[in-house]
């Protein structure tokens, strides 16, 4: 339906963007090997998080696959995009929205694991 090829766009957009953001910063980016370890952390967790999204398209049909994918996509805006942003600016005030993507990327997981039981 819609909402899966919703997904599925939002997935390969997800994914593409997490490849060239770990090429980016394996081939480009320049600063200090700290700030090149938070990048690699971003894009490691950006592209596992995108592959999940989209295996969510095997859970049983309906909101709950749709919620799971919207968490783990929200978690690679707020985490792994505060953390792009903290190793371009070294601006701390971005590592204070990572927890927040974080938390999205556990409320997925839990979406995921609940649908065990339902």
């Amino acid at each position: 339906g819609k909402t899966s090829m919703a997904v599925r766009i939002c997935c390969g957009l997800s994914g593409i963007s997490a490849v060239g953001a770990g090429a980016y910063g394996a081939h480009a980016l320049e600063t200090s090997d700290h700030f090149k370890k938070v990048w690699e952390r971003a894009s490691t967790y950006h592209l596992a998080h995108s592959v999940a999204a989209l295996g969510t398209l095997a859970l049983p049909r309906g909101r709950t696959s749709a919620a799971a994918a919207a968490a783990f996509l929200a978690g690679n805006v707020l985490f792994s995009g505060s953390l792009y942003a903290l190793a371009m600016t070294q601006d701390a005030l971005f590592a204070r929205i990572a927890p927040y993507g974080g938390m999205s990327y556990m409320v997925g997981w839990a979406i995921v694991s609940s649908t065990a039981v339902m």
